[in-house]
């Protein structure tokens, strides 16, 4: 899972992947941009939201979630990245 801006470039990373706990995340686009943030769950079910207004690097954390596989969606302009995650 990448981008649909139809390059191979990522700017984000989650890790750890998989984990047992807590997982990081981080987005670093070489141009300011609006940022949404989306956590999902296998059913496309939107578990949590974020916006963050033209930033160009962001680091947070998703709290610890129940065992199972997530989706996580960063879009900003010019492009969407994917992450699916898995808790243990």
């Amino acid at each position: 899972m990448c981008c649909s801006d139809g390059s191979k470039a990522r700017y984000s990373n989650v890790f750890p992947n998989p984990s047992f706990g807590p997982v990081q995340w981080n987005i670093n686009l070489p141009w300011e941009s609006n940022l949404s943030f989306k956590l999902l769950d296998l059913n496309g079910k939107v578990l949590f939201t974020s916006f963050y207004p033209q930033i160009k690097l962001v680091a947070d954390e998703i709290p610890q979630l129940k065992t199972g596989i997530y989706l996580v969606e960063l879009i900003y302009h010019g492009g969407t990245e994917r992450h699916k995650i898995i808790i243990y």
